[in-house]
């Protein structure tokens, strides 16, 4: 498979920081890195700049740490509850994910103003989340950096259709057939009656 070498010049998570060398897919880089700006050939002339700017990525490193190390202070004071529609017996309907997480995350003022937004790609759950209760997950900020965050997972309860409509059924009012057989005609009523209506004819 046909490669190219390249030297990043943005961070990208999946990748690299910028000023690392990579060794990618032909039709990677020629499709999306280079176009993109991400990245620039690997180049003697691209090697030459890189080198003279070694210092200033040294310090770019530790700048990012600095700012790593805060975010992470900042996400362990956060824990997020998320309430889930579950069956009667608890069981969430889904399952919830990175993104279900990230985006609770990112309507945070505090994660807001710090200049970032969380991505689902960052987040690492060691299982899939099925019924309600308390979970640890953790965010891959910078390198060695990780947040160890907690998450309370609350089912809320949602009958099926069927089950509603079933209720629904059996809670019709009942019929009083004692007052329906208060309107009815008695059988010693109906003879009179008969009786009164042959004395008139005759």
């Amino acid at each position: 498979m046909s490669t190219l070498k390249v030297i990043l010049t943005k961070d990208i998570s999946t990748l690299g920081e910028e000023g690392d060398i990579k060794t990618v897919k032909r039709g990677y880089a020629r499709n999306f890195l280079l176009p993109k700006g991400l990245a620039i050939e690997c180049s003697k002339k691209n090697l030459a700049d890189i080198e003279s700017k070694k210092d200033y990525y040294e310090k770019r490193k530790l700048e990012k740490r600095d700012v790593a190390t805060k975010l992470k202070e900042l996400l362990e004071t956060k824990k997020i509850k998320l309430v889930v529609p579950a069956g009667d017996k608890g069981r969430l309907f889904g399952t919830v994910t990175s993104i279900n997480i990230s985006e609770e995350l990112n309507k945070d003022e505090e994660i807001k103003n710090f200049g970032t937004l969380i991505d689902r790609k960052q987040i690492e759950l060691n299982e899939h989340i099925k019924f309600q209760g308390n979970y640890k997950y953790r965010i891959h900020i910078y390198q060695d950096i990780y947040a160890v965050m907690e998450l309370h997972v609350e089912a809320k309860i949602e009958k099926h259709k069927e089950e509603k409509g079933r209720r629904k059924r059996f809670d019709r009012p009942r019929r009083n057939y004692m007052s329906e057989k208060s309107t009815e005609t008695s059988p010693k009523e109906e003879t009179t009656e008969i009786e009164e209506k042959k004395e008139s004819i005759e």
